[in-house]
């Protein structure tokens, strides 16, 4: 395995390395070496060629300085180092090796105890091209080990064999990596992890999030109008094409009063009355032919002003839509508003309505309930509006703006909502395939909830990267490749009462890897395999904070879902 960094070090040639799922090592001390001749400047005086059947074909000293050996690969053959190695237990070890392939793969060069069976301390695996191989293995017994060099993979091998050293590593110097991640994406040929964050020093793109589509700014996400006749949304004259719906026989006019109400919308004195005789239910309605199609997969918010009398005996106003008759009970309801409003004062009532499918339904306006003789109800300045977002809802969980935050409300699915990550969406362009991608934000959720933020990288892999459990705002990120679908963001984990707002979201390409960036190849021979046969040990020190994810974003944890589990070395 080769692990470059950005500076162009490979760890392999002993700047340093991941080892044994412990630390990340850089700058190691280490001890004495303790393979004799393991250069063979001048000889390979030592070393011995396994016994027959098992001999190597070729077992000669080079005169480049190196051992040379042959094989056809018809049988399998060994040859070690002869010495006895001692090690000792609980002590960490470096074998480093330089193989120089002219034809041919070399099965494995790897360290046993000299007496033979036992334990296997560490092995290189498959070597198919040139290269220095770097393995760190910890010594279970105190005993005597040999360096040995085989081949049992029925393959024809010619190679040289140079500068075999085995050293104790004795200060292990594991770089700081406090507050920092290792997050590591499949792109089907490397794994590519980055250790750090922006204040690291990484090169990101521009935002990909369309103007206020990642900050939820709501006065920049509102469409156009959906009463089309300003005349019906603020009665500057009279009540257009509104009309009286509901049971009771009251009455619906057009009212010019100055009610000296505070907060008045504006200063015309203009509004409708819905008069009540006390009767059955009582609303103000516009027929859809006043209204533009409401469409479906839309968000839209949806707004009157209203006011009441203090003596009033409903205080309750409604806002919604109804089917096509404007009479009797309203039997077809998509959606209502009910909010008690305070007496003598102009109040806006808010809903913001998913439409599934499009609608052309009557608006309402009236009170939620049925309204006591005399009671009166003033509404003006209406308006039906969509949001240009693209978020979707899971079963009926509700989506509103709230205080230039995403607000997803649990109804009855757990799913929350979701984003497409594409140009069709949200995004000013799409998102290319194999390049690696930083999405950040920040989210909080309603006391005791906790709410899961979870990514599909537009392959098969989905995972949760991060719990909520916040009710004040915490940021996160998140490091993806995208696959050859389309990526998505979508919450897990909601259940009933809870509520999450999602703010200030960035989303960016990865142009440049940080200073301490790394990249993970695959085993040796193994191009063809996927994100299961990466090979890379990794952790953190004991005072540092270190989380590794997967390809799916799923931190890895000492439960591994077998499904994201990487094979470690």
């Amino acid at each position: 395995m080769s692990i470059e960094d950005q500076t162009g070090y490979t760890y392999d040639q002993g700047t340093g390395s991941f080892v044994d799922d412990a630390s990340w090592f850089s700058g190691e001390a280490l001890g004495s070496e303790l393979v004799t001749n393991g250069t063979f400047d001048a000889n390979i005086t030592g070393w011995t060629n396994g016994g027959a059947p098992y001999a190597w074909d070729t077992w000669e000293w080079d005169a480049s300085g190196a051992l040379h050996v042959v094989t056809d690969g018809s049988t399998e053959v060994y040859g070690d180092s002869g010495d006895d190695i001692a090690i000792v237990s609980g002590t960490t070890y470096k074998l480093s090796v330089h193989v120089t392939i002219t034809s041919g793969t070399l099965s494995r060069i790897f360290l046993r105890p000299s007496a033979g069976g036992g334990a296997t301390y560490c092995t290189t695996g498959n070597i198919t091209t040139t290269g220095i191989y770097t393995k760190y293995f910890t010594g279970s017994v105190t005993e005597n080990i040999v360096v040995e060099i085989g081949n049992n993979n029925g393959v024809a091998v010619d190679a040289l064999i140079d500068n075999v050293s085995v050293k104790a590593v004795t200060s292990l110097a594991t770089q700081s990596l406090s507050g920092k991640k290792l997050i590591a994406s499949d792109d089907t040929y490397t794994a590519t992890g980055y250790i750090g964050s922006a204040e690291a020093g990484e090169a990101l793109g521009s935002d990909l999030f369309d103007a206020n589509k990642g900050t939820f700014t709501e006065a920049g996400l509102l469409g156009a109008e959906a009463i089309t006749a300003q005349n019906d949304r603020d009665f500057n004259t009279d009540i257009g094409n509104w009309v009286k719906a509901g049971s009771d026989t009251g009455t619906l006019a057009y009212d010019t009063t100055n009610l000296g109400y505070t907060d008045e919308p504006d200063a015309d004195d203009d509004q409708a009355l819905l008069t009540a005789v006390g009767d059955g239910n009582l609303f103000g309605a516009i027929p859809h032919t006043s209204l533009e199609t409401l469409t479906a997969n839309t968000l839209y918010k949806v707004t009157a002003w209203a006011a009441v009398p203090a003596e009033n005996t409903l205080k309750r106003v409604t806002i919604g839509a109804q089917g096509s008759t404007f009479s009797g009970s309203i039997n077809s309801l998509l959606w209502l508003s009910g909010t008690t409003i305070a007496g003598d004062t102009w109040t806006e009532v808010t809903e913001y309505v998913w439409l599934a499918a499009d609608v052309e339904g009557n608006f309402v306006v009236g009170f939620d309930g049925d309204p006591s003789a005399g009671d009166l109800l003033y509404f003006s300045d209406i308006s039906i509006k969509p949001l240009t977002l693209s978020w979707v809802p899971y079963g009926t969980n509700t989506l509103s703006i709230d205080s230039n935050a995403l607000k997803i409300t649990y109804v009855d699915n757990g799913g929350g909502a979701s984003l497409l990550l594409q140009d069709s969406k949200d995004l000013s362009s799409d998102l290319t395939a194999t390049k690696q991608y930083k999405l950040t934000g920040q989210a909080k959720v309603s006391a005791g909830n906790n709410v899961s933020l979870r990514f599909h990288n537009g392959d098969a892999l989905e995972a949760s990267f991060a719990d909520i459990t916040s009710t004040s705002y915490i940021p996160f990120e998140h490091y993806f490749v995208k696959g050859s679908g389309t990526p998505y963001l979508r919450l897990a984990n909601m259940g009933a009462g809870e509520i999450i707002w999602l703010d200030s979201l960035v989303l960016t390409e990865v142009t440049a890897a940080d200073a301490q960036a790394v990249t993970i190849y695959k085993e040796r021979g193994l191009a063809t395999e996927g994100w299961l046969e990466i090979e890379a040990g990794f952790d953190y020190n004991s005072i540092t904070a270190f989380d590794v994810y997967n390809a799916g974003g799923q931190k890895m944890a000492s439960n591994l879902n077998l499904l994201f589990n990487p094979k470690l070395m």
